[in-house]
């Protein structure tokens, strides 16, 4: 069974929303039949954002998120991470991380990890008096590059003061570049008669920029709304959300239909035929006699490559998923009881499905943590008897090193000192 199986991440069936105009919604039935036929595998998830709701409170969630679905980019929102949290306690293996900061543990900051294959610059890192957080990062993702911007704008801060600096920022913006922004805007794109969200609508129109949410990004008990939001001014992209429940939000993957490489075929020399190979080259004209030395390298170098793909055999490469380790089984059934309880919520919007969702999702932030807490302590104690065994020379026999082994697996031993002293005995 594939990670993305029993995590249950994958695109929701209900809640899918078009937007007419700037923004008055409605059901779009053949749209939502469309959505529900996508599967995990037909869609790459290129950008993921969240709104993380604490990022050191949800770490391991949206750590356990990040393995399985490996995205290119991960924009995080609301992070509440202030500059005297280390780069350790936030680190995700794999990615490169960037941060705006908040100074407060209770509000603000964005946090981008950008996957190590991408090559990235940071082009601006702003924040303004608790009212916006703003990251702008150029990356190159696959063939190509565009400049992705995640921020965070306070709902209890001035929302004139926001939309003058993304007036400006959408201004100053070089066209002739792919620009997509993402984030928590805290302006409600579903209420189209909104002071702000008109303000926002016209910004973006005449900047050329398109929101492309349309669906619920913030569903509770008392209130839904789409606050979440993706401008770009790249028509092409889909946005979908994934069933993954950290926060009271909704993650959501972007897929920029960029031009994807093909790189799992790889050629095997293992049964190379040199013989074949020969009879092939002598059929080629290498052009010697040309007298130019350029045209006579090009034309060698692309009949030895059209001769090696006539010939050797190719294989696909297998790119294997390392997951977390530290997930087992009671953290793969807490995650999965977490999200069928969201997606009852959803269906029916009672209280009592909502509150019970609060519990399994409390529920599955305690179990991530006790199965990491209880990994990392069996390492620790193992790395503590090996190193104390081979401080101990050649007393210890094949025989007891067996026994000290066997008693550490079965967590008799929890410590060196318990180890000696039954070797002693």
């Amino acid at each position: 069974m594939s990670p993305s199986a029993y995590t249950g991440y994958h695109i929701k069936r209900y809640e899918y929303l078009t937007v007419d105009g700037f923004g008055r919604h409605a059901h779009d039935e053949s749209q939502q039949h469309a959505r529900s036929k996508l599967e995990p595998q037909e869609k790459i998830q290129e950008i993921v954002y969240l709104n993380a709701g604490s990022l050191l409170a949800n770490y391991d969630a949206i750590s356990v998120l990040i393995a399985t679905l490996k995205p290119l980019v991960v924009c995080l929102s609301e992070t509440h991470v202030t500059e005297s949290i280390c780069e350790s306690e936030i680190a995700v293996t794999g990615y490169q991380v960037v941060r705006c900061d908040s100074v407060s543990r209770h509000t603000g900051g964005v946090t981008v990890y950008v996957r190590n294959d991408c090559k990235y610059c940071v082009q601006q890192n702003v924040s303004y008096e608790m009212n916006y957080w703003f990251l702008l990062l150029k990356i190159k993702v696959l063939n190509n590059a565009i400049n992705l911007g995640c921020l965070y704008h306070s709902p209890n801060a001035s929302h004139n003061v926001f939309l003058e600096f993304f007036e400006n920022f959408l201004e100053n913006v070089d066209l002739t570049q792919i620009y997509v922004v993402v984030g928590d805007f805290n302006i409600r794109w579903d209420l189209p008669e909104d002071t702000s969200t008109k303000k926002l609508a016209t910004i973006s129109k005449f900047a050329g920029f398109k929101q492309f949410v349309n669906f619920l990004t913030r569903i509770t008990y008392e209130s839904s709304s789409i606050i979440d939001l993706v401008f770009s001014n790249d028509y092409d992209i889909d946005t979908f959300p994934i069933d993954s429940k950290i926060s009271d939000y909704e993650t959501i993957a972007l897929n920029l239909n960029l031009e994807h490489p093909v790189n799992n075929k790889m050629i095997s020399y293992r049964n190379l035929d040199f013989h074949k190979i020969s009879l092939e080259i002598i059929d080629y004209d290498w052009m010697y006699g040309s007298g130019n030395v350029n045209m006579v390298f090009e034309n060698f170098f692309q009949n030895i490559n059209t001769v090696l793909n006539n010939v050797c055999p190719q294989i696909h490469k297998i790119e294997k998923l390392h997951n977390k380790k530290w997930v087992n089984g009671a953290v793969k059934a807490a995650i999965n009881d977490r999200n069928l309880a969201n997606n009852k919520f959803l269906m029916t919007r009672s209280h009592d499905d909502w509150l019970n969702y609060k519990m399994k999702r409390n529920y599955a932030v305690g179990a991530m943590r006790l199965a990491k807490k209880q990994f990392y302590e069996n390492k620790i104690d193992q790395a503590r008897v090996y190193v104390k065994l081979e401080n101990y020379g050649a007393e210890v026999q094949n025989g007891h090193l067996e026994t000290i082994f066997l008693m550490l697996e079965s967590r008799a031993a929890i410590s060196w000192q318990h180890c000696r002293h039954h070797y002693e005995q």
